[in-house]
């Protein structure tokens, strides 16, 4: 079994387990309906990925919906087959938002169009997409303020952002003279 998650723009989430041989079928048998293109990743952050493809051809203006199918290639299951969960657009839109997704991580996707007479069969997959890792920025650290002065120095201290500071490598302090103009550059 996979263990897989149906979103639906209208039902929220479902978690349900699905034999491999039992995911979602095309519904017409008699007549190959045409698939969509290979899913492309428009923008990728660390826990989405937003995808497009081509519409099927011809009759790509009959498709009532899309169906995606998420690999995740970084968690398999115990027969050692990538998890997945399927996305269904809220309409014949070629693109889509797939949230949720864990940072770091690779995956694949594939698309199904959905018609009033049955279901294509799935595209071809993506390439390997994988989302960036978190990157949790440092806020501003406190005001500087003057500890020392000797001779052609001056020693500085400063307060630790107050969010995430354990992310700095380190500071970098400019300064100008007093007596420099107040558009002067900072050095």
């Amino acid at each position: 079994y996979i263990k897989c998650r149906l979103s639906s723009p209208e039902e929220g989430q479902h978690k349900v387990n699905i034999p491999l041989h039992h995911a979602p079928q095309p519904t017409n048998t008699s007549k190959t309906l045409p698939e969509p293109g290979i899913p492309k990743a428009l923008n990728i952050t660390y826990n989405s990925i937003k995808l497009t493809w081509d519409e099927p051809k011809p009759c790509g203006e009959n498709v009532e919906q899309y169906i995606v199918t998420c690999f995740n290639l970084d968690d398999t299951d115990d027969d050692d087959e990538p998890k997945c969960t399927f996305h269904i657009t809220k309409d014949d839109e070629n693109t889509i938002v797939i949230p949720g997704l864990s940072q770091d991580t690779n995956y694949k996707f594939n698309i199904k169009a959905q018609y009033k007479t049955g279901s294509s069969k799935n595209s071809k997959k993506s390439t390997v997409i994988k989302t960036h890792p978190q990157v949790l920025v440092a806020g501003p650290p406190g005001k500087p303020s003057v500890v020392n002065i000797i001779n052609n120095s001056i020693d500085l201290k400063w307060d630790k952002p107050k969010e995430n500071p354990d992310n700095i490598d380190g500071y970098k302090v400019l300064y100008r003279s007093k007596d420099d103009p107040p558009n002067s550059e900072w050095k």
